[in-house]
């Protein structure tokens, strides 16, 4: 007589899951079940409740690109699926503008937690069955991941992380579900004939995770490898070829923003053409201010996990690695905390680059997967083991899961809640209220370009032009810039031949409107005796300034620049960006000061700057933001 095909009670053991001859990646125990679904429910609808409860709905620095996408222009390079959904919410006749697209993100927290509840079971299903040990162990794991601080805080601000994240846990779910693993390490596919249309769904959640973000693309990417490879197996040409359509028809796709661009209608202040062209060249990303992945740093990993989970996923790590059986799931996961480590704190220019950010919140899916890993199977050896008190310690076990994963999560949702909104709404008014009529502002970093932008594009100043410098030598934006003021024409000759400003250019712009500008102590001398620093940009004069017309604007700015210092270090909690823009701006302006031969007042920059440095949650990072750009 023949054995029976289902599995057998030795291989609910995570001791004897490598002696089984044959195991489908997640068995039939329990699937379907209300306990199951229960769970399935609660990963989505706790993540996207609170996600959609704190979604911000005021401008911060992290929002700017995603305010200008909603204002008329596409996005460049990155962020094409958050883009289409946020256009889509604005149908919603609910809150504002900005609310409508973070709730995109509230939504993705949902989407990213059922995902990630999913493939946890199946990995702990793999390690042994236990029915309603499993979802549990599962949920708090998921709950624990998206609603920990980093995923938190992508899911509640427009054009954040949480949609690139939800996609790419997505792709892994899509290849994982289908694979059957044999002895050792061979495999073979299912050939069913449903099986067609998810690999298309595969290849288009894999096209839209690298539209959504480069980064987490790639990190998935370089996993899904991992699974093949653990598999043992390589895919067919009709596989291939199937994975290659879904992809193709999704990239195609990228140009549906291009071609509606044209119909979307312009605000007063800046065209959208004109924003769509900024935002194109300078490549905006939707990494916020200040947020660079902390990449090996063991104080932000244990602030963001816990020590708990993180000893918890240490030996998940450890054992899942040891058997066959869990490798062919956790090798993944592991694979995408292992390119944070590579590449997480990568980055100069503040908001820069957006792979960071989005391979870290895959890190953490990643590592709190092991994690549930090692939590099971203490459990699950506790209790094969009949040891005396084995099931109330397990009983405990679990219930100091659920405390640490709730409390972990109460304290995030608390520092959400009091995130400091107000420090980027006061650096913008006060520094328009401060330009004269029918300004130019000269910018070169892309924060104050993107924040700059938006505000003007959404009709705060519609008198000032916001020129990019390292844009205006080359494309349409210089042509669109010439019509507005054609006196920047010698600046575009200059930018065009020379790749630096000349004098003569900006003594022309500047006797043509007010001109301010973003300047540091690498200008030519010639340049900076016309400059008058101010506490955010500085004003360049038609003709040289002495030292007493400086020491009197100085005398006069100084409240500018407490004003937003003392919004942006908060009475609740600081703004990290608000205080890397003023850290940097200050830095600039003593550093001008000091090549002017103002050392007095130079002093008295430093210690204002000494004092954010201070106060900054990271002063190694603000270092980073601070750096000088390169032209």
């Amino acid at each position: 007589m023949a054995p029976p095909r289902g599995p057998s009670r030795a291989s609910s053991c995570p001791a004897h899951a490598s002696e089984e001859p044959e195991l489908e990646l997640t068995t039939r125990e329990g699937r379907g079940s209300p306990w199951e679904t229960s769970c399935a429910w609660l990963a989505f609808l706790v993540p996207a409740t609170a996600g959609v409860w704190l979604a911000e709905a005021q401008p911060l620095w992290r929002s700017d690109a995603a305010q200008l996408d909603l204002l008329g222009a596409p996005p460049a390079l990155q962020g094409v699926v958050s883009s289409l959904l946020s256009h889509g919410a604005q149908l919603v006749p609910l809150g504002g503008a900005l609310s409508r697209a973070a709730t995109v993100g509230g939504i993705a927290l949902g989407v990213a937690g059922v995902m990630l509840h999913r493939l946890y079971l199946s990995l702990l299903r793999a390690n042994g069955a236990a029915p309603r040990l499993n979802p549990a162990m599962a949920l708090c794991a998921a709950v624990a991941a998206v609603l920990g601080l980093p995923w938190l805080t992508e899911g509640t601000v427009s054009g954040g992380q949480a949609v690139a994240g939800a996609l790419a846990f997505a792709t892994l779910g899509c290849a994982v579900n289908p694979l059957h693993v044999g002895r050792g390490r061979h495999a073979a596919p299912r050939t069913l004939q449903r099986e067609a249309p998810r690999k298309v769904l595969l290849g288009a959640l894999l096209g839209a995770t690298l539209l959504e973000n480069l980064g987490a693309g790639v990190a998935i990417l370089a996993a899904l490898g991992v699974l093949l490879w653990q598999a043992g197996r390589v895919p067919s040409r009709r596989e291939g070829l199937l994975v290659a359509l879904g992809l193709g028809v999704v990239l195609c796709a990228r140009l549906a923003p291009v071609l509606l661009a044209p119909a979307l209608v312009p605000v007063q202040g800046l065209a959208a053409e004109r924003v769509a062209s900024l935002q194109s060249g300078l490549g905006l990303d939707r990494l916020g201010l200040g947020e660079l992945a902390p990449g090996l740093d063991p104080e932000v990993w244990l602030q963001e996990v816990g020590l708990l989970l993180l000893a918890a996923g240490l030996l998940g790590a450890l054992w899942g690695l040891g058997q066959r059986r869990l490798r062919l799931l956790l090798a993944p996961l592991l694979t995408l905390v292992l390119l944070d480590v590579l590449v997480g704190g990568a980055g100069g220019e503040p908001g820069s680059a957006p792979t960071p950010a989005g391979v870290h919140l895959l890190a953490i899916g990643g590592a709190l997967g092991a994690a549930a890993l090692g939590l099971h199977t203490v459990a699950l050896l506790a209790l094969r083991a009949r040891l005396a008190g084995a099931r109330p310690a397990v009983a405990l076990l679990v219930v100091m899961t659920l405390a640490v994963t709730w409390a972990g999560a109460e304290d995030a949702l608390r520092l959400v809640a009091r995130r400091n909104v107000e420090a980027t709404e006061r650096w913008t008014d006060e520094l328009l209220m401060s330009l004269p009529p029918r300004s130019l502002v000269v910018v070169q970093s892309p924060p104050l370009v993107r924040r700059l932008g938006a505000a003007v594009a959404s009709g705060a100043r519609a008198d000032v032009v916001v020129v990019p410098l390292p844009l205006l030598g080359r494309g349409q934006l210089a042509a669109e810039l010439l019509e507005l003021e054609p006196a920047l024409g010698l600046l575009v000759r200059d930018l065009s031949t020379a790749g630096r400003p000349s004098e003569r250019a900006l003594t022309a712009l500047a006797d043509a409107r007010p001109l301010f500008v973003e300047a540091d102590a690498t200008w030519d001398r010639r340049l900076m005796v016309h400059l008058i620093p101010g506490p955010f940009l500085a004003r360049f004069a038609p003709h040289p300034l002495g030292r007493s017309d400086r020491r009197v604007a100085f005398a006069s700015q100084q409240g500018t620049f407490e004003r937003v210092a003392e919004a942006a270090l908060g009475p609740l909690a600081p703004d990290p960006a608000t205080l890397a823009v003023l850290t940097r701006s200050g830095l600039q302006r003593r550093a001008l000061l000091e090549a002017l031969g103002d050392e007095q007042e130079a002093a008295a920059v430093g210690e204002q700057v000494d004092r954010l440095q201070g106060a900054s949650p990271a002063p190694s990072r603000v270092a980073q933001l601070t750096s000088t750009p390169a032209r």
